[in-house]
């Protein structure tokens, strides 16, 4: 059966990454390519633009795509939103078990202040929200568990073997009810730090501070999934730019600010599964 109209793009994309480098190098190039930034996304060869040009709400909205890869940054350019203006990263889950965290209930020893076999965390009074059950669960992710040696220094002090405090409660029923905080800057505190729903629920993102914020983008975000059992949180992260390259190339959307720089099917949302 023939796919239907608005999913043929997101079909073709799947086609041109399967297939070998010399089946794409050997396509018809245009006699006299533009010298411009976006040559180097050359969707006119492909046939993709002309394609959406002609059919405007044919360019993979109402697709979602699964990206099996090193995992998809969402806060990269071009990966925000959709065509249509709709979230683009909908769906960010490790399964690599690089990003596990094991989680234990967790004592007050002061005023909040708790502590377990994992470490102690201050600045509970600075929270909102605190769980109607009175039940904290606390683990710890190690910044050795980030596979790229640059980007290990997570809260900028000088080393990569640091632990940081990562915080799970309950505010109400249900996925939509879980809340999660990580002690980004590894005070020992959770003042200050931001606080999540699980990504699927809310798409929100725990992102460190850029050592200098004039001048660097945080090249890291976190993602959270709290496991059934609420033992365990997994944090998806992206240290890998493969999986990021390849969202960008089926359905990325004015990248770099760019009207015109899209990838095959920019209005396709995208499920990022790091499975390495």
């Amino acid at each position: 059966m023939p796919y239907p109209p608005h999913r043929r793009v997101a079909a073709t994309a799947a086609l041109l990454l399967s297939l070998p480098f010399a089946a794409t190098a050997t396509a018809a190039r245009p006699a006299a390519p533009p010298a411009k930034w976006h040559s180097y996304m050359p969707g006119e060869v492909m046939g993709a633009s002309s394609f959406v040009k002609a059919n405007p709400t044919w360019d993979g909205r109402c697709v979602v795509v699964a990206i099996l890869d090193t995992g998809v940054d969402p806060r990269a350019s071009g990966l925000t939103k959709t065509s249509t203006g709709v979230v683009k990263v909908i769906e960010a889950r490790d399964f690599s078990g690089q990003g596990d965290v094991a989680l234990a209930p967790a004592r007050m020893e002061a005023p909040g202040q708790l502590r377990n076999e994992h470490g102690e965390l201050r600045g509970l009074e600075t929270l909102k929200e605190h769980p109607a059950d009175g039940r904290w669960l606390l683990g710890a992710f190690g910044e050795a568990q980030i596979g790229h040696i640059a980007l290990r220094d997570v809260n900028h002090d000088g080393k990569s073997n640091g632990k940081l405090a990562v915080l799970v409660w309950r505010v109400g029923v249900g996925e939509s009810g879980l809340r999660v905080a990580m002690d980004l800057n590894g005070d020992g505190s959770i003042a200050g730090e931001q606080v999540v729903k699980p990504y699927h629920v809310g798409q929100q993102l725990m992102v460190p501070k850029a050592r200098a914020p004039a001048k660097d983008v945080a090249m890291l975000s976190f993602a959270a999934e709290v496991a059934p059992s609420e033992h365990s949180v997994v944090l998806h992260f992206t240290d890998g730019s493969h999986g990021t390259h390849v969202a960008g190339i089926i359905c990325g959307h004015t990248t770099f600010g760019q009207q015109g720089w899209q990838g095959v099917a920019p209005g396709a949302q995208v499920l990022s599964l790091k499975i390495g």
